[in-house]
């Protein structure tokens, strides 16, 4: 079955081999680039799900994968939404069986996923000539997670607060507004 392929050359590791610590972060502010923060899909895999598969299919395709976010696409790849791993464990499934009971793992990525209208972008040349700074400051005015970067019709990449805090090694607190009716409803509720 390898019949084909070649073994590398190696050998035992050597003494005095250093590893930079938090090689990830070194070196980013706010005044740096905003592609360093920028998850760049044409450097890393793009994970989808169908909009008809369950939420519970959706969890354990993010464990596998070991990310917090899918594109939801349907079956000509086009982006029909995204669901995170926030609304899968959060309120939104809880809000859903509410309103329709069931079980929780008959709910579809299409009940609590947030829809393609309430995705914010940002222009691939836009966040070129942007620092991290000015992608915190779009969070804040967005009130959302997650902001894509598209290049004419493509999604080019990715910013999530969650990883630019990572980076820039302090918290990010965003105000998340509430988007669409029913979340507006559902926060009401909540209070």
């Amino acid at each position: 079955m390898l019949n084909h392929f070649t073994s590398l050359k190696h050998s035992k590791l050597q003494h005095g081999v250093v590893l930079k610590p938090d090689a990830d972060g070194a070196g980013v502010s706010k005044h740096s680039p905003a592609t360093e923060v920028m998850t760049d899909l044409q450097h890393a895999a793009a994970y989808t799900i169908s909009p008809a598969a369950s939420i519970v299919e959706a969890e354990k395709k993010m464990i596998l994968c070991a990310v917090r976010l899918l594109f939801v696409t349907n079956a000509d790849n086009e982006l029909v939404g995204l669901i995170t791993s926030t609304d899968i464990l959060g309120e939104r499934p809880l809000n859903y069986l509410r309103e329709h009971s069931g079980r929780r793992d008959a709910i579809m990525v299409q009940e609590i996923m947030t829809d393609k209208e309430g995705i914010e972008v940002i222009s691939y040349p836009e966040v070129v000539r942007a620092s991290i700074g000015d992608i915190v400051t779009t969070f804040h005015a967005v009130g959302r997670q997650h902001v894509l970067v598209v290049e004419r019709d493509t999604v080019r990449g990715l910013f999530s607060a969650t990883e630019i805090s990572r980076r820039l090694g302090e918290s990010l607190v965003l105000d998340i507004r509430a988007r669409t009716f029913a979340e507006l409803e559902a926060a009401l509720v909540a209070h």
